[in-house]
């Protein structure tokens, strides 16, 4: 009988070292499991964060680039409406004849064209050291313009909006040394009425938004 009592004394014992044991094996999965995930959440040190942070710099100057192969110039884009056209005298396209668009408003800016062989022109805003193809929106006052020097030939004065400063010096240095003080006399290849705005009697509304076909039919 009593070895019988003290059997059972040793099996009990040896059941709660049992559930000692697991319990302890439990506590310590539940440690390594909470220091893991402590691991994930604790914070950057610094030089993580600078690491970071110059990562994605990078990545940012890496895209802006491809952007700017992509769309070269749109970040810089002038905000204007595309104006194309047309210009035809009795029924015939006029070629290089210059067209100039003139805004009502003071502070507007110039929109220029040179037609081609076709009539076609596509104008063109300079701003700065800046060109835009198109026009600012608003109204316009146009001119057209073609005419040709009879007696200095080798002087062209018109369209001179794509001569560089320097160019538009040695150009203005020419014309005061081969004409001293004398007037060149123009042939009008075009009805002199449309060189002015104030006379031409052609104008156009260019919208703020999408492109604008703007032909004229002259007499």
């Amino acid at each position: 009988m009593v070895f019988g009592e003290q059997w059972e004394q040793l099996a009990d014992q040896k059941q709660e070292v049992c559930h000692e044991r697991e319990g302890s094996m439990k506590v310590s999965r539940l440690e390594h499991r909470n220091n893991k995930e402590g691991t994930h959440q604790r914070p950057l040190s610094l030089w993580e964060r600078v690491r970071v942070r110059a990562w994605v710099s990078r990545m940012q100057c890496t895209l802006c680039l491809l952007l700017l192969l992509i769309f070269p110039g749109c970040g810089n884009r002038i905000p204007v409406t595309p104006v194309t056209g047309t210009i035809m005298l009795q029924g015939e396209p006029v070629e290089n004849a210059v067209v100039t668009f003139i805004p009502d408003t003071p502070s507007g800016t110039v929109a220029t064209a040179t037609t081609d062989k076709e009539g076609k022109y596509i104008l063109k805003t300079f701003i700065g050291d800046k060109t835009a193809f198109g026009a600012f929106p608003g109204e316009y006052k146009v001119t057209v313009v073609k005419r040709v020097q009879t007696n200095f030939p080798d002087l062209n004065l018109d369209n001179l909006s794509h001569l560089t400063p320097e160019e538009q010096d040695a150009l203005a240095n020419q014309v005061a040394t081969t004409m001293r003080g004398r007037a060149p006399n123009f042939e009008y290849l075009v009805p002199q009425k449309y060189g002015s705005q104030l006379t031409s009697g052609l104008t156009a509304e260019i919208p703020a938004k999408g492109k604008m076909v703007r032909d004229f039919e002259l007499e």
